[in-house]
């Protein structure tokens, strides 16, 4: 699935996603970033609202697991089931959430549980940064559930 095909996919079933301005700039089953302007997303202090920075992370996550499903060949449903934000300071730019595949172990665990029970759980993490920056402004962990369709 091609970056732009990813985008649709996501701006289709996530419709926030869209009016967020969220763009995906790398998009595969190891790696997933997106993108978001600032403009669309301030709050009253002019920095990114704390809710769009979640946001753009929890779909980092997300579309990091589906890609990853996707490519094992299974069909599931995925919803976030737990999750803990930490906002380490404040975004003044366009900003950028990177979410990476957990260790092989814990794919092969994810996958060979969703094929013998049909349901799974599966801990992710996105980093958030401005956009050309190293500088971590947030980090988010999430808990994932893929039930097979």
């Amino acid at each position: 699935m091609s970056p732009l095909d990813l985008q649709n996919y996501i701006h289709q079933h996530i419709p926030l996603t869209q009016a967020m301005g969220i763009a995906v700039h790398l998009g595969t089953s190891e790696k997933v970033i997106l993108w978001a302007p600032l403009t669309p997303n301030l709050n009253h202090k002019k920095t990114a609202f704390g809710v769009s920075i979640v946001g753009l992370c929890t779909v980092s996550a997300w579309a990091l697991l589906f890609l990853f499903c996707k490519e094992a060949g299974a069909r599931t449903e995925i919803v976030i089931q737990d999750s803990r934000m930490r906002y380490l300071r404040p975004v003044h730019n366009d900003f950028v959430a990177t979410s990476l595949a957990p260790k092989p172990a814990s794919q092969t665990e994810f996958i060979e549980t969703l094929k013998e029970k049909g349901k799974t759980t599966i801990r992710l993490r996105s980093v958030l940064s401005e956009e050309n920056s190293d500088d971590m402004a947030a980090i988010f962990d999430g808990v994932f559930v893929a039930q097979q369709v």
